[in-house]
């Protein structure tokens, strides 16, 4: 959602099918509006904005596009969510407990949910909240400091400490503080989470984090995302409008918080202490330390507080890396976050793909003390071991399609949650047509899909004669091959074309 409009339409083009297409839609929406939220709604129809008109008022019928939670694919309390990682308990596609409340999942109901009916409509709202702690984190502090109150918008986000669990500073980091109005202290500060009962954080332990290369700072950002769960139905496109051309549009539309509810406290006013690298003493970090599996990622850190010239802007600095074989080069580390005063970013490919023994090296000179700083890591004799659980979840291909029409290919992967590591690789689609289709992933977590889509337009090799297409899909992860998954595609003549 864009600050300054009041809804967001995204259009869809559409051809000619028999019979009803269901499509399950993933969606995130979050509230850039700069003010609290007290729900949205979600729409079906035609044009864009104030074009915009719905499904019923444009004279479809229902049965030919409508909108739906089928209460046979989702419970009431799954259509509209933040981030498991911050609210609810562990499940299985998440592998995480909720930061903020490990119990109940945070989000909205959605009005026309119906346990066992499948209602025709063309909209969707969100006027509930399900019965999470969000507006009273911790308990008790929300009359006191509006923390969170009614859905909080990209400005009003606290604070938060984060540890690169795995390694990688690509990607998310695990939330470990957050910055806010404790009721126990009765004043603004660090504190854990709810499985610590929201235990205030001493400053010196703040600033031990702060000289650790590992941490990072900044605001918590999926506390404005809101996860979407629903369902699209299509049938008869000849009915649409003529000036839909082919088209529809979901319109998502926020409704602004009519409680008139305050920023929370901790709004404008800076975290103290800040999580800071304070040393100008340089301090470098070659990671995995001491000895690394062939292959493996490899991170190179940096702290350093002369680097920290501007506190508003994530800064860049150069070290140097090399190997004991030869290669050698400049990586340019990234701060990590604004006014931290860390810096971290991992090495290429090569340096990892490298003979046992071999040694890699990075190096700071460090202009203030005029001393050369080294970290050294050396490649151990074990290759690297498989530790992730990586399986292709989806493959979805037209039944039918006829030659000449396109359509997307979509397919899934999914790191198991008990894998001790994150993914990198890639996933192959062949079909028997000579298609193929490739695409990369890169330090997908325990628990996490990825998806990805691909454009296939059918082609018959003899314009009368249909034929059948066998889809394989595969991949690598970690440099080990994943179970394949199959699928089939009958792609038939053109309407007007004689079947031999």
């Amino acid at each position: 959602m864009g600050a300054g409009s009041d809804s967001v339409d995204l259009v869809f083009n559409v051809e000619h099918e028999t019979g009803v297409r269901t499509y399950q839609i993933f969606q995130k929406i979050n509230n850039w509006t700069n003010k609290r939220l007290q729900g949205f709604k979600i729409e079906v129809g035609f044009g864009v904005g104030a074009s915009f008109i719905s499904v019923t008022n444009a004279g479809v019928n229902l049965d030919n596009l409508n909108i739906a939670v089928p209460s046979d694919l989702w419970s009431p309390t799954q259509l509209a969510t933040f981030s498991a990682g911050l609210f609810g308990p562990k499940d299985k596609h998440t592998g995480e407990l909720g930061f903020f409340d490990s119990k109940t999942r945070a989000g909205f109901y959605i009005d026309e949910y119906v346990t066992g009916v499948q209602p025709l409509t063309d909209t969707l709202t969100a006027t509930r909240t399900l019965p999470s702690n969000y507006a009273d984190v911790p308990k008790g502090a929300g009359a006191a400091a509006n923390q969170f109150g009614p859905w909080l918008p990209n400005n009003m986000l606290p604070e938060g400490i984060f540890f690169d669990d795995d390694g990688n500073p690509n990607t998310d980091a695990a939330l470990v503080a957050w910055y806010g109005y404790n009721p126990a202290t009765g004043s603004l500060g660090w504190m854990r989470g709810d499985l610590d009962k929201f235990a205030a954080i001493p400053d010196a332990v703040i600033q031990a984090m702060g000289a650790n290369l590992s941490y990072t700072s900044g605001v918590i950002d999926d506390l404005v995302n809101v996860g979407l769960n629903y369902v699209i139905r299509l049938g008869d496109v000849s009915t649409f409008p003529a000036t839909a051309n082919n088209t529809f549009t979901i319109r998502v539309t926020p409704t602004p918080d009519s409680s008139r509810t305050a920023a929370p406290t901790f709004v404008g006013n800076t975290p103290d202490p800040l999580l800071l690298f304070t040393s100008s003493d340089a301090s470098v970090l070659l990671q995995p330390e001491n000895k690394f599996a062939i292959g493996s990622l490899l991170t190179a850190r940096l702290g350093d507080a002369d680097l920290n010239v501007n506190p508003d802007i994530a800064e860049e600095v150069d070290v140097t890396i090399s190997t004991s074989t030869g290669l050698s080069g400049t990586l340019t580390l990234v701060e990590q976050g604004t006014n931290r005063g860390v810096f971290a970013a991992t090495l290429p490919v090569e340096y990892s793909n490298v003979a046992a023994g071999t040694v890699v090296t990075m190096m700071y000179l460090d202009e203030t003390t005029g001393l050369s700083k080294i970290s050294s890591t050396t490649a151990d004799s074990t290759p690297a071991p498989i530790v992730s659980e990586l399986s292709i979840t989806n493959l979805s291909v037209p039944e039918t399609l006829a030659d000449g029409l396109s359509r997307t290919l979509m397919l899934t992967i999914t790191n198991d949650k008990t894998a001790i590591e994150s993914a990198t690789g890639e996933v192959l689609l062949t079909g028997s047509d000579g298609s193929e289709f490739r695409d990369t992933f890169t330090a997908l977590r325990a628990g996490k899909k990825q998806k990805f889509n691909f454009r296939w337009t059918a082609h018959l090799a003899d314009p009368a004669v249909p034929e059948t297409v066998v889809w394989v899909a595969s991949g690598t992860a970690n440099g080990q091959k994943v179970a394949e998954a199959n699928a089939v595609t009958l792609i038939g003549v053109k309407k007007g074309k004689n079947a031999k």
